[in-house]
């Protein structure tokens, strides 16, 4: 039995739709938390920031770069072997390089912070979004922006502990959108490194980053109004 064309057209549409998920991950445009629509797009693009510790019995220099890109996976980097690198998907990745001034030595190790691994772990980025003059913490409800939390990382790949990324997007109207472009660790851009590891009693290991921008500003000083949006039919159509 042949169907119909407009039932055929949907039936794709079906099949695709995982192929869809995996593809897409935040919509930065349009980042819609409790009715106010944040533009995050000028964030896109992947950014650094170091911790940099350095020890002395044994003496060694711990040097983690931790890039992230909000919007959508990183891509590989060329020239650089895919075993210094983390795995397609990843959103938040750490490389962790220990040299050793008394064997000349560098090890290299690469942790999965947040990303979407579908075909290995299993896990997902499953981002949730908190508007900071609504969170249930005094602190935080006397600050403007958004915080932003990004899952789906285990270091070790499949026995580990689960990681994720906590990113604080603070409304600050003195950044530039060159200062957006740079983000290079602490002092240089809006991006800065707060912490890395698990708390007291947990098992998550936790990256926490703070970001200064205009683009967290509830009126947004670049243009944008922070007014409520609506979604469209196709992405209610997704989610049923």
């Amino acid at each position: 039995m042949r169907l119909p064309p407009a039932y055929q057209t949907l039936f794709s549409t079906l099949f695709l739709l995982p192929s869809v998920s995996n593809a897409v991950s935040i919509d930065c445009s349009h980042v819609l938390v409790d009715g106010i629509s944040f533009n995050l797009e000028t964030l896109g693009g992947p950014k650094h920031v170091y911790d940099v510790r350095r020890l002395e019995d044994p003496p060694k220099t711990i040097n983690t770069t931790y890039t992230i890109d909000v919007c959508r996976p990183l891509t590989r980097s060329k020239g650089v072997p895919k075993e210094e690198e983390c795995m397609s998907g990843t959103q938040v990745c750490g490389i962790k390089r220990v040299f050793d001034p008394g064997e000349s030595t560098t090890s290299i190790t690469v942790i999965p912070i947040a990303g979407s691994y579908p075909h290995d772990s299993g896990r997902t980025l499953d981002p949730k979004w908190t508007r900071l003059k609504t969170s249930s913490s005094h602190a935080d409800s006397e600050k403007e922006g958004i915080r932003l939390e990004m899952h789906g990382g285990m270091f070790p790949l499949h026995d580990g502990r689960k990681q994720k990324a906590v990113i604080e997007f603070l409304c600050d109207t003195s950044r530039e959108d060159e200062d957006e472009k740079n983000g290079h660790g602490k002092g240089k851009g809006g991006l800065s490194f707060l912490s890395y590891g698990a708390p007291d009693g947990e098992e998550t290991e936790v990256l926490r980053l703070e970001w200064r921008t205009k683009h967290a500003c509830e009126k947004d000083m670049s243009g944008g109004k922070g007014k409520g949006g609506h979604w469209g039919f196709f992405a209610w159509f997704i989610i049923m």
